[in-house]
């Protein structure tokens, strides 16, 4: 009889195969090692279980050896991620394996999802809120000459 962690899909064979990277056989006496699900992974041969992707990784594909960091502008937030989410416009994640995504300051904004960086308010525009999508160009009677503002103070 196998021992988990190997198979022997055929009769009158005298040794296990042991499960390949990606694939595991929990039970002794497997016929066929299984693959491992999206979101999870096993490393080595051998393996009895598959573990799940860690936060900040994911995985798309069954039978997976490894999971991918998630790439800048995106985000796995939990355990067994098959896919990493994009951040939302008005955040932003500019390094890999992120979990969480960060709200732009006040005086910056992404507009768009998926963001690496926030972009700065223009001079004469500004945006008082993190979290920005857009910056507000200064109502008449305030201005302001520098980038990055979170304000229009009154002129004067």
């Amino acid at each position: 009889k196998c021992a988990a962690g190997t198979a022997n899909p055929l009769s009158n064979q005298t040794s296990c195969v042991q499960c390949a990277p990606g694939s595991f056989s929990k039970d002794a006496g497997s016929e066929k090692c299984s693959l491992c699900a999206a979101g999870s992974f096993a490393g080595k041969a051998g393996s009895t279980v598959c573990s799940l992707c860690a936060p900040g990784s994911a995985t798309n594909n069954t039978g997976s050896s490894k999971c991918a960091s998630c790439q800048p502008g995106h985000f796995a937030k939990n355990n067994g991620s098959a896919v990493c989410d994009a951040c939302s416009p008005g955040s932003h994640s500019d390094k890999s394996g992120a979990t969480s995504c960060s709200a732009c300051a006040a005086g910056s904004y992404s507009a768009k999802k998926a963001a690496v960086n926030c972009t700065l308010c223009a001079a004469g525009s500004a945006a008082s809120a993190a979290g920005s999508t857009a910056c507000t160009l200064c109502a008449p009677g305030t201005a302001t000459n520098s980038t990055g503002s979170a304000l229009c103070p009154a002129c004067t």
